[in-house]
């Protein structure tokens, strides 16, 4: 069998002792359980009493048993997700910017997939949390948690402090001496257990005390004797071993008398999330303030590593290989609760200065996701939201943005909610505060984002006209028009792109008089009103800003992924024009880095894989497209729900195919499928809905059924003409499927008016010809003449129409496209149509 993949296991003990019994029953669990249906094989027991330990043991004895064995800090959801997604690419997965749906893609990975696997989660809390993480079959799962709520789920172990044997045997072997012997007696190693609890974590740590300052084991006992009594008179929780606090008093009393310094490091821990924390992470949030001598150990990297090797003696700590400090969970609940109120409030600051001078800054325009992810578990220990600096509190919003950035929109939203209601609460913001306000426009993000467009559209144009009508802000301030471009979008989502576009020009110019021309939120900004442009039909203004944002952005040397993103909005105006050749192109060169920079499923990458099926269908390349569309369709599907704007024009775009490719009943399954999810979603009037009708009519008419397209036509046309008006190149292709409506029902006469008045405005609409065409027509337009010829009847006139139509076809599509065989067979041309994205 070839080598296991394997994946955050801990390194194996070479102390481990002893736990024959949990051992054989863990082995008789997992060789008793199916791998048809997986329920978790749970170690549960209070703190400290070695449960990952004995599970890495486990794991280590029956390595040669599994084909993947992938460990997981189950402390925090973020944690889980991000291991997930790292097995899901070492599997080969695809990934995206959803943290969730790649947990579920590996999930469902495990459980089609015939390899023996094992899945570790460490440290788990809550049973309902965990539970969507578990699959449902096909291997084993095993977990450590102290709540004892998980011994009521599958098979649950209760892991208890050792045996007063093994308790001696791990004392002896964590102590002896270079020459084989040891330090104290078996008498004397019983009775120190005995005064420890025989607690695996207490064991080690008086271990790791003695063998680091050779402190003879009847003083230790003495301390130990003592301090227990001091700590029964202050009255500690009963959850709290005694030998462990005890423990930690004595450290933490020996390191400030001998080690100021290193105290003032090891009680930054008590404010810190559970997973490690890098040394550069706190070495680069030095700031004034800071207590010293803390302060200038943190800035001399001789003694601050010195510090961390101390730390590391004494077992108050564990180093990993990267130089990231971690410390028990325990541990740091007792240095909290052994604190003065003046050490804890003096430290809460430390470590909230530190992580706010960590912060990488402005996700969006730093895109340091590295650092955001290492601040990320501390922002709930450190109670950042509550805090009083401005700085920490920013820590709050770049971190809810970094989560919706990578796709993890819930923890985003949740976030979002809680420092939102928080700071409204707060006496020193209130809920007027920019920082408030700002908090709740990443909540209607997050909320947009998870499908609940409506609610973000309230919450804000809410948010919107507070920061504008704030004397604080106004409507000329940064975070106003910030906001702002959250109101285009959800303008556009409303099918309302008139008052998108007005919005977004005023907009702009303000963006240009704040920030200036080729600033980066002024492109952003631009980039909404180039869709404007597209949606309301001018095609040629919306290329020009969006190939002036692209210029733009390579001219300043921009993240990549964003100048590509603007060029693949280039492509989509081609599109449009009818430069299909040249948006395919310009798609080809871009999709696979784009891939490779942000992820298969991210938003962006599968607009663009959209926008490529489509291409290659208007390139006449038909079974390519469809390939392409359907699965595009497919992943848009996983990675955004059935109702996302993205996914109902996936299937659009895949029905149009279906249909240029003959296979009309599975086309018509397709669109009627979109179209009742548009109505139902987005309204019976929204541009949207009315498109895929349209497409809808186009299907009917191929599989024989002119009526029902003739009446879909007629309806969508009228509902066109008032939303978006007469002119729009939409409503005329509208009407122009209408004239083959009628033509089809032998109404020549009245397909000759409409075609040609129709025929007439999309040619003054679209223009002549456009530079990338090198002059030719818009294919479009060469369509329209066909069906124009073909209702000017058996006429001279026609024939020259039609010949000229022909030629013009074949310039712009080649000789083997799908319309140009269609029109050389004497068929009418269909003119379908793709959803535009907002």
């Amino acid at each position: 069998m070839s080598a296991p993949i394997i994946g955050g296991l801990p390194v194996r003990s070479r102390n481990f002792t002893g736990r024959h019994a949990v051992l054989a029953r863990m082995e008789d669990a997992l060789r008793i359980g199916s791998r048809a249906s997986i329920l978790p094989h749970t170690l549960h027991g209070m703190g400290g009493v070695g449960k990952t330990q004995v599970v890495v043991e486990y794991v280590y004895r029956h390595l040669d048993e599994y084909d993947i064995v992938w460990w997981i800090p189950a402390e925090q959801t973020a944690t889980v997700l991000h291991s997930l997604g790292e097995l899901a690419q070492r599997l080969g997965l695809p990934r995206s910017e959803d943290l969730q749906r790649d947990a579920r893609t590996v999930l469902d990975a495990l459980a089609d997939e015939h390899l023996a696997w094992l899945l570790v989660y460490d440290n788990a809390d809550d049973p309902a949390v965990l539970d969507q993480f578990i699959p449902s079959v096909g291997g084993h799962v095993l977990i450590t948690s102290r709540n004892q709520d998980w011994a009521s789920i599958g098979t649950a172990i209760e892991v208890d402090v050792l045996d007063r044997a093994e308790s001696i045997e791990l004392l002896h072997r964590r102590t002896r001496r270079n020459n084989g012997t040891n330090s104290f007696s078996a008498a004397e190693a019983g009775e120190l257990a005995e005064k420890l609890g025989d607690l695996p974590l207490a064991l080690e740590q008086a271990a790791a005390w003695l063998t680091a300052t050779a402190m003879p084991v009847r003083e230790y006992i003495e301390l130990l004797d003592g301090r227990v009594d001091q700590l029964l008179s202050e009255g500690k929780p009963a959850s709290y071993p005694l030998t462990v606090a005890a423990f930690v008093a004595l450290a933490a009393e020996r390191l400030r008398s001998d080690t100021p310094a290193t105290a003032q490091l090891l009680e930054l821990f008590a404010f810190l999330g559970s997973e490690p924390v890098a040394v550069s992470l706190l070495r680069s949030g030095q700031r004034p303030g800071l207590t010293e001598p803390l302060r200038s150990l943190l800035g001399e990297l001789i003694p601050m590593n010195r510090a961390i090797r101390e730390l590391n003696r004494y077992g108050l700590v564990k180093v990993d290989a990267s130089q990231r400090i971690q410390v028990h969970g325990l541990i740091r609940r007792v240095m909290r609760d052994q604190m003065t109120p003046e050490t804890s409030e003096a430290t809460l600051r430390n470590v909230r200065l530190l992580l706010a001078a960590a912060n990488p800054g402005d996700p969006d325009e730093i895109g340091d996701f590295a650092r955001q992810a290492a601040l990320g578990p501390h922002i709930e220990p450190a109670d950042l939201i509550n805090a009083d600096d401005m700085h920490a509190r920013q820590v709050v919003l770049d971190h809810i943005r970094y989560l919706f950035l990578i796709g993890d929109y819930e923890n985003s939203r949740y976030l979002a909610q809680r420092t939102a209601q928080a700071w409204s609460a707060d006496a020193r913001l209130g809920p007027d505060d920019p920082l408030t306000l700002r908090a709740q426009a990443r909540l209607a993000e997050a909320r947009r984002a998870l499908g609940d467009s409506s609610a973000a559209a309230e919450l804000t144009i809410d948010i919107f006209n507070r920061m504008r009508d704030s004397p604080t802000l106004g409507p000329g301030h940064e975070f106003t028009l910030i906001t702002g471009i959250q109101i285009g979008h959800d303008l556009r989502i409303s099918g309302l792109y008139h008052e998108a576009l007005r919005f977004d020009r005023e907009s702009v110019e303000r963006f240009v008089e704040v920030f200036g021309p080729r600033d980066q939120y002024t492109l952003r900004a631009m980039a909404g009103l180039a869709t404007d442009h597209r949606l309301v039909g001018d095609f040629a203004e919306a290329l020009r800003i969006d190939q002036e944002i692209a210029d733009a952005r390579a001219d300043m040397g921009s993240a990549g992924w964003r100048t590509l993103v603007a060029q693949l909005q280039v492509a989509r105006d081609l599109l449009d024009l009818g430069a299909y050749q040249d948006g395919l192109d310009l798609v080809e060169r871009g999709l696979p880095t784009l891939q490779n920079t942000l992820a298969p499923r991210h938003g962006a990458v599968l607009a663009a894989r959209c926008l490529r099926g489509v291409l290659l269908r208007k390139t006449g390349q038909s079974a390519a497209a469809f390939d392409s569309l359907r699965e595009t369709s497919a992943l848009t599907t996983q990675r955004f729900g059935p109702y996302h704007e993205y996914t109902l024009a996936a299937q659009v775009s895949l029905a149009n195919a279906l249909r240029q490719l003959g296979d009309v009943n599975v086309a018509g399954e397709q669109i009627g499928e979109a179209v009742d999810l548009y109505r139902s979603h987005y309204g019976t009037r929204h541009p949207l809905t009315l498109i895929a009708e349209v497409n809808e009519a186009v299907i009917y008419r191929a599989a024989g059924d002119p009526d029902q397209a003739r009446a879909i036509d007629e309806r969508c046309r009228g509902d066109l003409d008032l939303v978006l008006g007469p002119d729009h190149p939409v409503t005329l292709c509208a009407a122009a499927a209408v004239a083959t409506d009628l033509a089809l029902a032998g109404e020549h006469a009245a397909a000759r008016q409409l075609s040609e008045t129709a025929f007439d405005r999309f040619r003054m609409v679209m223009g002549g010809g456009h530079e990338a065409r090198a002059g030719g027509e818009h294919p479009d337009v060469l369509r329209f003449r066909v069906n124009l010829a073909k209702d000017l009847g058996d006429t001279e006139p026609a024939a020259r129409l039609m010949a000229n139509s022909l030629d013009g076809l074949r310039r712009a599509l080649g000789p083997f496209h799908p319309d140009v065989a269609a029109a050389e067979r004497g068929a009418r041309l269909e003119i379908d149509l793709e959803p535009p994205t907002t």
